[in-house]
């Protein structure tokens, strides 16, 4: 199978309208013509679609929304998957934050390594306020063992992994 585009950008909510408007204010001006954004919304109400209209006034991206009634997060994330476009699929959770910058690394490392199955990427312990893995800010593993090594436990986070869908 081929894919039309680079990442798809998975987001399930439930109820919680603000913190979706903060994840999508941060991510929405990180968007370009190979990426994708997909939300799944089971809330009672009609709030997410508001704060998407809103936020994408005057944007090209693509960005679809369906909404449904309440399946779980396990369910909702595989509704997500099997509607992404992309070659790669990053989940993340509606009350994440992103950084400046991330969409842009997430593509330019995808287009400089053909060869690469999955990306983790640190984040901020909202516990410590420290980087869940220090010394190790940017660039490769050599191998699965030096990964586990260095990141251990704190590769938990689904919203932490990019990863390529299977080809064929």
């Amino acid at each position: 199978m081929s894919y039309n585009l680079k990442l798809s950008i998975c987001v399930p909510t439930y109820n919680r309208p603000e913190k979706l408007r903060t994840v999508l204010s941060q991510l929405i001006p990180q968007m370009t013509s190979e990426c994708e954004l997909i939300i799944r919304d089971d809330s009672d109400n009609n709030k997410s679609a508001q704060i998407i209209k809103t936020l994408t006034a005057k944007k090209k991206i693509k960005i679809t929304l369906f909404r449904g009634r309440k399946m779980g997060v396990d369910l909702a994330n595989l509704f997500l998957l099997e509607r992404a476009n992309g070659e790669y699929i990053w989940w993340l959770s509606d009350d994440d934050q992103i950084s400046d910058e991330t969409v842009n690394k997430i593509i330019s490392t995808i287009k400089e390594n053909d060869d690469i199955t999955f990306i983790w990427l640190n984040f901020l312990s909202s516990f410590s306020g420290k980087t869940a893995v220090t010394g190790k800010h940017d660039g490769f593993f050599r191998n699965n063992g030096e990964f586990f090594d260095v990141v251990g436990p704190s590769m938990g986070l689904l919203s932490c992994l990019v990863l390529q869908r299977q080809k064929g």
